[in-house]
């Protein structure tokens, strides 16, 4: 069974059907745990001029603060997640110069090979 509360509050003087709106405060007592960030995930593909994954390029890849050297699977791809959202990425290929490749466009899922 419930404890009673310590004290009475005062009633609400209010017309059936007006809003009213209440404020809690919490107990001095009880602990509030932070809430656990939302998540995300960042993807992307390698693709060569003819529109054919790259497996095996090497990137440099920087979400945030944490940077990584992952290689991309055999489809092309490279995939990071359990990242804390919101997040901005940044991407290098590292056998590569900048001019010697394009970022083309951002989709919600990389292509699959046809």
């Amino acid at each position: 069974m419930p404890e009673p509360p310590d004290e009475a509050h005062e009633a609400v003087d209010a017309d059936a059907g007006e809003n009213v709106e209440y404020e809690a405060e919490p107990d001095e007592d009880e602990e509030v745990e932070p809430a656990e960030p939302a998540k995300t995930w960042f993807a992307f593909q390698v693709i060569d001029a003819a529109g054919k994954p790259v497996g095996g390029e090497k990137c440099k890849l920087k979400v945030k603060e944490d940077v990584t050297e992952p290689t991309t699977g055999g489809d092309g791809v490279v995939r990071v997640d359990e990242i804390d959202a919101p997040a901005a990425a940044s991407i290098r290929l590292k056998d590569r110069y900048d001019y010697e490749w394009d970022f083309l466009e951002v989709a919600d899922e990389p292509k699959a090979e046809e």
